[in-house]
């Protein structure tokens, strides 16, 4: 069951993600938006997730709804690609494959190594987050099989942490995002023993004065970490400028953060239309993650960069054309699919 206010946080966080993508964000408050709008997709689907599957049909699920959604999309990407800007040699065209499969930014760490060798070459980037996404969910599985006891909960919450503290010194980048996959599943504990903890339903959300009280202190908070550990990007495992203790100052800021965006979403919530249409972009975030870039990149090349409107004016007609497209093709293609199934019945 679909909660309104968690889609509403994921749309507010997809927005945020495609301003970084496009035109960056007014009043200095960029760092604020980075930090967390990565994170919060994880804590979301923590606290979402039930321990009611088995192992099986839990990776069944995970690769129907992630995997299987990152080639197609990365195909679909790629046929775009190719039609719209074509490829100027064989080589970049079986590196682009190659980016599909290994799905990592690039082959050393740090990304300015010499003789590096770069994956992203279709405007697929963002989706890095799936696969590092389906390791998550992989080694979280583990997590809510195994991890019964406090102590064990506490052990492996520990590990996790600590293998992405070691793997910021690897001079590759690992495949299929497995690298930020640990630093992902720490966030979706936290997600999840919010949840059992009814966190946000007994402490929180039970009375409105609480609620904005708690959001006001956490924003103070909040905001004192990300001044002090600023330049996040977790797509390329930089997560601030203090070492090893950067991990921990991300986990507190990006948990911090997520929780931040939930409790105003769940105020936005009383808002109809503004909520309703918060909540159908975060519905199909997966879709709009995966396909903006590429839509941006078209879109400025046929006709955006052209316009004489104000800066900000024509940035926030490029989020609005492409969020439009996106959702307006997938809503055309699930009415296909109705009509298939009902002419058929299969």
């Amino acid at each position: 069951m679909r909660q309104n206010d968690l889609d509403i946080a994921k749309g507010i966080s997809l927005i945020f993600i495609l301003m970084a993508h496009s035109c960056g964000f007014p009043f200095g408050i960029g760092e604020y938006c980075i930090t967390y709008f990565v994170a919060v997709f994880f804590v979301i689907s923590g606290y979402l997730q039930s321990d009611k599957y088995t192992a099986v049909l839990f990776i069944r699920k995970r690769i129907l709804t992630i995997l299987v959604p990152y080639f197609l999309y990365n195909l679909f990407i790629l046929l775009i690609y190719s039609i719209w800007h074509g490829f100027d040699t064989l080589k970049e065209f079986f590196l682009a494959i190659l980016g599909i499969l290994y799905s990592n930014y690039s082959l050393y760490y740090p990304p300015n190594t010499e003789n590096n060798i770069f994956f992203y070459r279709i405007a697929n980037d963002p989706t890095w987050f799936l696969t590092a996404f389906f390791c998550a969910n992989i080694l979280f599985l583990f997590y809510i099989k195994i991890c019964r006891q406090f102590l064990h909960k506490i052990s492996f919450f520990l590990f996790c942490l600590a293998a992405t503290m070691l793997l910021t010194h690897f001079p590759v980048f690992l495949p299929w995002n497995t690298d930020k996959a640990f630093i992902g599943t720490a966030f979706m504990i936290i997600g999840y023993e919010m949840k059992l903890r009814r966190i946000m339903t007994e402490y929180i959300g039970s009375h409105r004065i609480v609620s904005i009280a708690v959001t006001f202190i956490a924003l103070i908070f909040y905001r004192a970490l990300v001044n002090y550990n600023p330049g996040v990007n977790m797509a390329l495992r930089i997560y601030g400028g203090h070492g090893n203790f950067s991990v921990i100052l991300f986990v507190c800021a990006g948990s911090l953060g997520s929780l931040i965006c939930i409790m105003i979403s769940r105020l936005l919530d009383r808002l109809p239309f503004f909520s309703t249409m918060l909540a159908a972009i975060g519905r199909e975030g997966l879709a709009i993650l995966s396909m903006h870039l590429i839509l941006f990149r078209i879109l400025d090349t046929m006709w955006i960069n052209h316009l004489s409107f104000h800066y900000w004016l024509t940035a926030m007609l490029r989020i609005a054309l492409t969020i439009a497209l996106i959702m307006y093709t997938r809503c055309a293609v699930r009415h296909i699919r109705r009509r298939i199934y009902d002419k058929t019945g299969n």
